[in-house]
């Protein structure tokens, strides 16, 4: 489905942004192998500069993982403004069915205020393997030791962002993506495809929303614009400078946007900037001096090397209006369109669509040894351009599409699949499968040999707390 409400478009030179500055910015990040799924620029409200690897799309959302975080951290500060509650409010106040019979006095000084700069005082997540095994996860954090007084140390925790959608639900009376719709998402023409739920059914404020890019980029415009959105204001000015400011520092490192500073749920960052960040280096970027947002999904771990691409490419033409901006030519234009329309996933895009001589393959089903990943067997065989691909695993049959050439899509949601294969000079065959409303991306590997084959099936990333699990596992199979 298309995006509800598109922001406006323009080219990146009618907003002082010279197409080699952008043509720039991609080289840093293809020549780093840095795994970018899309990007958006936006500056002064209009979209400079967008794009999308292949099998990813505008129309697709994406998870955004803790970007999450910045969504709920919003609603509370909507239920501040309302009255609903305050920052000072004691955490303790909200749970008290939950709370331990002799609460601690850090407990009981718990500020909601503690809770979005991450300083609720405790060492680690205490919700994270409770939730993961589905245990009362509100109990796990109330009744963990808390070895800092809140306030004063910095600990990144999920779980005190939960925490805060509870407090926005209890003070609201609402779920929290309820109470979020009539003033955030609706104005803003956000779309909401999914949102991951705890165990016991509300859903996650930590991380969990899966949401276009465009929308994400749409909060930050709303941060950018300091709460107002088509000259309304939604959201308290007030609630955006305190969100942005120094609450907690979390390190001393130089030259690194990891230890710039906590607000409130949201990372600061060097040069002014600050940002919504989720795991894998999914992204807004608010750069208020510029009057520019960076937004990016992507699937990886060095993210500053992706805020460096922005602060050597894009930040130094934005923030001096007196650089000498490039005469814009149309030839020069229609290369940077032509290059932002053609974006593809680097692999295997180089491999043959035909298979080589002498291996037999098409029709075939072999049985495979005992692997972690419980596959029992794979066959396959071609059909209308496409390599079908049928796994049984655990009394079920699983069928999956590749396209050859060309990227096979089947299913939707969560489950919306895309695949593609292909051939090495070696004669092993490349099975490339995206779940591409996610960063997470498995490869399976076969080499045949008469009747047997090797197969490797390896997972680029996990994430145990989805149930996406660390996978890299070599299996033996035999022709029935």
């Amino acid at each position: 489905m298309p995006v509800l409400k598109p922001l406006p478009r323009t080219t990146p030179e009618s907003v002082g942004l010279p197409n080699e500055s952008v043509h720039a910015f991609l080289d840093e990040l293809e020549q780093k192998a840095l795994a970018i799924h899309s990007f958006m620029i936006i500056r002064d409200g209009k979209v400079a500069a967008e794009g999308w690897w292949e099998p990813f799309g505008a129309d697709i959302p994406h998870f955004i993982f803790s970007i999450t975080k910045s969504f709920t951290s919003t609603a509370v500060g909507l239920a501040v403004q309302e009255g609903l509650l305050t920052v000072e409010d004691k955490v303790a106040s909200y749970f008290p069915e939950e709370m331990p019979e002799q609460p601690s006095e850090r407990l009981l000084a718990m500020r909601v205020r503690d809770l979005l700069a991450m300083a609720s005082g405790h060492s680690g997540d205490p919700t994270e393997a409770a939730i993961q095994e589905g245990r009362d996860w509100i109990r796990a954090f109330l009744h963990a030791p808390l070895d800092y007084a809140p306030g004063e140390h910095f600990t990144y925790s999920s779980g005190a962002t939960h925490m805060l959608g509870l407090i926005v639900e209890k003070a609201s009376g609402e779920r929290l993506e309820q109470y979020l719709a009539p003033r955030i998402f609706e104005p803003l023409g956000i779309q909401v495809d999914y949102w991951m739920t705890l165990p016991e059914g509300n859903v996650a404020g930590g991380w969990g929303l899966c949401l276009r890019l465009e929308d994400v980029a749409k909060l930050g415009l709303l941060y950018l614009q300091r709460g107002i959105w088509e000259g309304e204001r939604l959201l308290d000015e007030n609630w955006i400078e305190a969100s942005a400011a120094l609450q907690v520092p979390n390190g001393t490192e130089e030259n690194s946007d990891w230890s710039t500073g906590y607000g409130y749920q949201l990372w600061r960052c060097r040069f002014g900037a600050y940002r919504f960040a989720g795991l894998f280096t999914q992204k807004c970027v608010i750069i208020p001096q510029c009057n520019t947002i960076v937004a990016l999904n992507c699937a990886e771990w060095r993210e500053q090397d992706v805020l460096n691409a922005i602060w050597n490419h894009l930040l130094p033409v934005l923030s001096n209006p007196d650089h000498p901006l490039l005469q814009q030519q149309e030839n020069v234009s229609r290369a940077l369109q032509a290059r932002l329309s053609g974006l593809k996933l680097g692999e295997p895009h180089n491999l043959s669509h035909q298979s080589p001589a002498g291996i037999e393959w098409h029709g075939r089903t072999f049985q495979l040894s005992a692997n972690s990943a419980r596959w029992e067997s794979i066959a396959l065989h071609e059909q209308q351009g496409k390599l079908i691909v049928t796994v049984e695993q655990e009394g079920s049959r699983l069928q999956h599409e590749y396209g050859l050439g060309e990227w096979a899509h089947q299913g939707d949601g969560m489950a919306h699949l895309a695949g593609l294969a292909g051939w090495t000079d070696e004669g092993v065959l490349s099975l490339l499968q995206y779940e591409v409303q996610t960063p997470f991306n498995r490869q399976v590997m076969i080499k045949f040999t008469g009747a047997q084959i090797e197969l490797r099936m390896k997972r680029n990333l996990a994430w145990p707390t989805g149930n996406w699990f660390d996978e890299d596992v070599t299996v033996e199979g035999q022709a029935r």
